[in-house]
């Protein structure tokens, strides 16, 4: 197949022979032929000059140079436009897998819901072979086969965006849409969200801002993605819940607001507050359409100054773990530089992603897998975060350290087969599972999308 060879082999293969065409087209034969020809001989020169077509003798000469060059130089339109159909092709390859691997952690609760289990401990009992019975994971796999509410997000704005790229695919609209119907039954008439469901479709534990603030953009991104209004609703009801979580901050006689950790935690998290930045970011975008002096935008400037101003740390020009807390996360500068870039705070931006390399990790169990870990004391490589940190250099346009960053979750993708889905963690560590998980998997998919749609649009949307 053409796309097979590489671009040199293209070149030597294709260009020399398109030369012999050019060379021996009609156009080169001018002063042969009948004498109707020779007679119209001073109107085709006089034209020729007009239309500065090469003589016989020049076309030659052109052609000798061309020829040279096309043994050596790679690069030609037409080249560029097979290699962009092939790239093309692979993105689409990936994003299928990926699709794939995600499908495997849908099932059916006993209430009948579609839910997503967030790890997949039949991969470990694969690998385990017949040394099962005293693993603990194993062994509490009712625990890490739950649904935490945040991966049944991510799960929805996946195929959300998967639906996106494919829009002619009914099986992801149709798996978007009982997602987000699951979602929508576990948000109470307060716009409570708590934390899991078990697998009988029960919800337990406690409520969390970061979740709840996931819960609803998965919902207002759904609803704009899918036109789906009654989903709005619900991401709006969750936004009032989060409304009476506001702590006021005093910072030079100047009052800034911040979401709280949740109703029973006081603590003010910057990776909370950067997930409800996003949120009202995307009701914006939404009701934008229809008012543009909605509410969501005054909200926005006010949460955007608030995080600047208490939570960003000017000596290591990176977010602090949270307000009053100077721990170093990596979350923190991967998606603080994201939503610095969001507020056209670009320097910013650069100075939180380069402090990304604070966290970079190689794999023990998977020597030459390179990534990042949550925190300076984590040594495993956290796939979930890795994603962030390529999504981050994605849309600030370092294309090398995006393209680094993939090739090595990539490449643990093979070595785990593209089958299962991405690893949670690469190591067991705390609050670490080395297990395929929803959450790394979903991520992995909306990056692809996006990088996806970027790549269409930028060599295809002409």
């Amino acid at each position: 197949m053409l796309y097979d060879v590489s671009r040199n082999t293209f070149s030597k293969i294709l260009i020399p022979p398109l030369i012999f065409l050019w060379v021996a087209s009609p156009l080169a034969n001018e002063g042969k032929g009948s004498s109707k020809d020779q007679e119209d001989k001073s109107i085709s020169t006089s034209l020729d000059k007009k239309r500065d077509i090469p003589s016989q003798k020049k076309k030659k000469a052109i052609a000798k140079v061309l020829l040279t060059a096309s043994l050596d130089i790679p690069a030609t339109w037409l080249i560029d436009k097979a290699y962009r159909k092939k790239n093309l092709q692979d993105k689409y390859d990936s994003l299928n897998k990926s699709i794939e691997s995600l499908n495997k952690l849908l099932y059916v609760a006993d209430n009948g819901k579609l839910l997503i289990k967030s790890y997949d401990v039949n991969w470990l009992i694969d690998q385990l072979a017949e040394e099962t019975t005293d693993n603990d994971i194993i062994n509490r796999r009712y625990l890490y086969e739950r649904t935490f509410i945040y991966d049944l997000s991510l799960a929805l704005m996946a195929y959300s965006s998967a639906y996106y790229i494919h829009k002619d695919d009914d099986k992801l609209k149709d798996t978007a849409d009982a997602l987000a119907q699951s979602l929508m039954t576990y948000i109470d008439t307060q716009g409570n969200a708590l934390m899991v469901i078990s697998t009988d479709g029960t919800p337990e534990g406690d409520q969390y801002s970061g979740n709840s603030a996931w819960v609803a953009t998965a919902l207002a991104y759904y609803g704009r993605i899918m036109n789906k209004p009654n989903a709005l609703d619900k991401s709006e009801l969750i936004v009032k819940q989060l409304e009476t979580l506001m702590s006021e901050i005093s910072i030079r006689n100047r009052t800034y607001k911040l979401v709280k950790g949740g109703k029973n935690y006081d603590w003010i998290s910057t990776e909370h507050n950067i997930d409800y930045y996003f949120l009202i970011r995307e009701l914006a975008t939404f009701k934008n359409a229809k008012n543009p002096n909605n509410k969501y935008v005054d909200i926005l400037k006010l949460q955007q100054e608030s995080m600047i101003q208490a939570l960003w740390n000017p000596s290591l020009k990176t977010f602090n773990q949270g307000y009053n807390d100077t721990a170093m996360t990596l979350d923190c500068s991967s998606w603080g530089a994201m939503f610095l870039l969001s507020v056209k705070q670009r320097e910013m931006a650069i100075n939180a992603f380069e402090y990304t390399e604070q966290f970079k990790k190689e794999s023990s169990t998977y020597p030459g897998i390179i990534g990042y870990s949550p925190t300076f004391e984590h040594q495993s490589v956290w796939l979930e975060g890795t994603v962030g940190v390529a999504m981050a250099a994605l849309k600030l346009k370092r294309y090398k350290s995006y393209k680094e960053i993939k090739h090595n979750i990539d490449k643990l993708r093979e070595v785990i087969g593209y089958e299962y889905p991405l690893l949670y963690s690469t190591e067991n560590e705390e609050n670490m599972a080395a297990l395929p998980s929803t959450a790394a998997t979903a991520w992995n998919l909306i990056l692809e999308s996006m990088a996806l749609s970027r790549y269409i649009e930028k060599h295809f949307m002409h």
